[in-house]
């Protein structure tokens, strides 16, 4: 069973956890009603940092959720070797010293960063830890280190370098289509040929992750029992992009969706070996995310 990285990053880490969650499983754990029919869709090969995520990989590091255009940023700090899932008692539970992993992040602990909710001109409440400046935009320090225990079928292995250097990229914000107040939510876009437009990052080669969630909801109110996820990569971080059309394929008239746009960095740790020799794989991310509520038109009345 893979491990899930279903946390709070939105639609776009939901997107892909999903798929892991459901291929593996036939089930889906995205909050929507058991029973529903889930249709995915990855539009992109292996060849992207976020494909990494797809990997079975315990996951390190932080990450940025805007909610959608007028939303306060909350950063959140995530380190998955901390608990797993007991199937004895169905409950999350603490795991055992020996496969925890501790991090830091430009020298501070990851338990020691505390973040807040902070307001529109993201100057983050952060306390004991780095200015927002040093966590985006700008080349972050990523140390790491996990316990060594002997016994009797051997000894675990941790890598001679225990420090990764990566860039991660600025915040990410849309910009068109552009929101501004609260009566501009839940703009109606067209799907054919559908222009995105975000902050540009010139020293981003990563290009962004774009997924499309739809739960089933329109602007009709009616409700339907299915849930679409498609995802794509966008090549190329120039600050404009059209989208893919497939993103929207089996996505109704009226629906209520929410776009999610991803920018970050993923390096991937393979030098753990446990005590049965076993490889470890774990992925350092730093990334934000925002999104874009909107209702779908298919059909433009003449």
């Amino acid at each position: 069973m893979k491990k899930s990285i279903y946390i709070t990053m939105a639609i776009c880490l939901l997107a892909i956890s999903a798929c892991q969650n459901d291929s593996a499983n036939n089930t889906n754990n995205s909050g929507a009603q058991l029973g529903n029919k889930v249709t995915q869709k990855m539009l992109f090969s292996g060849n992207t940092k976020y494909a990494l995520l797809l990997d079975d990989a315990q996951v390190l590091g932080y990450y940025s959720v805007k909610q959608n255009s007028l939303a306060s940023e909350y950063l959140t700090v995530y380190n998955s070797t901390i608990a797993e899932f007991d199937p004895s008692t169905k409950k999350v539970v603490e795991t055992d010293v020996s496969k925890q992993v501790n991090f830091s992040v430009n020298g501070v602990h990851y338990r020691d960063l505390k973040f807040n909710s902070v307001q529109d001109d993201m100057n983050f409440g952060i306390s004991k830890a780095p200015a927002q400046n040093d966590m985006f935009g700008k080349n972050v320090t990523f140390r790491y280190s996990k316990r060594s225990y002997g016994n009797q079928e051997g000894v675990q292995k941790a890598p001679s370098n225990e420090e990764i250097i990566m860039y991660v990229p600025e915040l990410v914000q849309i910009t068109s289509p552009n929101i501004e107040k609260i009566d501009e939510m839940l703009p109606y876009c067209y799907y054919k040929n559908f222009k995105l437009t975000w902050n540009a990052d010139p020293n981003n080669t990563n290009g962004l992750f774009v997924a499309v969630e739809w739960s089933g909801a329109d602007m009709f109110g009616k409700h339907y029992r299915e849930v679409v996820r498609n995802a794509d990569i966008i090549e190329f971080d120039n600050g404009e992009a059209t989208l893919n059309n497939e993103l929207f394929e089996g996505i109704p008239h009226g629906a209520t969706v929410k776009l999610v746009l991803v920018r970050g960095n993923v390096e991937q740790i393979t030098e753990f070996v446990n005590e049965k020799d076993e490889e470890e794989i774990y992925n350092i991310i730093g990334a934000s995310m925002t999104m874009l509520p909107f209702i779908l038109v298919r059909e433009i009345g003449e």
